[in-house]
C-alpha cells in the first residue's frame, strides 16, 4: 500500500494526479489523504481527515509514503520506520502562501532519508525505481538518526 498525504491546509492535487496516473504499474493500493469530490481517483481509498491513531497506522503499515514536505508528516514516516518520498509544494503553482516546503527540504535534501521529488516527474520515477527495485527508498537506523537530528536543529534554527 501506497499512503499519500499532503496536510489539510491547502489542495495538493498535482501530487495526488502524478501518484494517481501510474498506479497500474505500481501495483499497490493507493490510500489518499484527500477528498475526491470530482470522482478522480476512482481506484484509489480517499479521506480528507484521518483520527492520528488511523494515521499513523497507515504510515506504519504502508510499503511507502508520498507527502508533502511538512514537517509533521516527516517526522511520523521517520518515527514509524517507514520508506517515504517528499515532493514540496510550490507557492508559484498555487499551492501554498509562501516557499517555505521549498525551503525545508533544500535544507535537508543533503541528510540521508530524505527523498525529494522536486516536481511530477522526478516523484513518478522514484516511485517506479523503488518498486521495480532499481533503487531502495529504505530508511537504515543510522539515516534515520541522521534525519531526526538534523530536523531537530533545523527546527532550533
Amino acid at each position: 500500500m501506497i499512503f499519500v498525504t499532503a496536510g489539510l491546509q491547502l489542495e495538493f492535487t498535482r501530487l495526488f494526479d502524478a501518484v494517481y496516473a501510474i498506479q497500474n504499474e505500481l501495483g499497490e493500493d493507493l490510500v489518499f489523504q484527500c477528498e475526491d469530490r470530482d470522482g478522480k481517483y476512482p481506484n484509489a481509498s480517499c479521506q480528507l481527515s484521518y483520527h492520528p491513531n488511523d494515521f499513523k497506522r497507515f504510515v506504519s503499515i504502508s510499503n511507502l509514503v508520498v507527502c508533502h514536505a511538512g514537517i509533521g508528516s516527516i517526522l511520523s514516516c521517520v518515527a514509524c520506520d517507514t520508506s517515504f518520498i517528499v515532493m514540496p509544494r510550490d507557492a508559484d503553482k498555487g499551492e501554498h502562501r509562501n516557499q517555505h516546503q521549498m525551503a525545508t527540504c533544500r535544507s535537508l535534501e543533503s541528510s540521508k532519508g530524505l527523498n525529494v521529488a522536486w516536481d511530477e516527474i522526478q516523484l513518478q520515477r522514484k516511485l517506479l525505481d523503488h518498486f521495480y527495485g532499481k533503487a531502495s527508498l529504505a530508511i537504515d537506523y543510522a539515516s534515520r538518526e541522521v534525519l531526526q537530528n538534523s530536523v531537530s536543529e533545523w527546527l532550533k534554527e
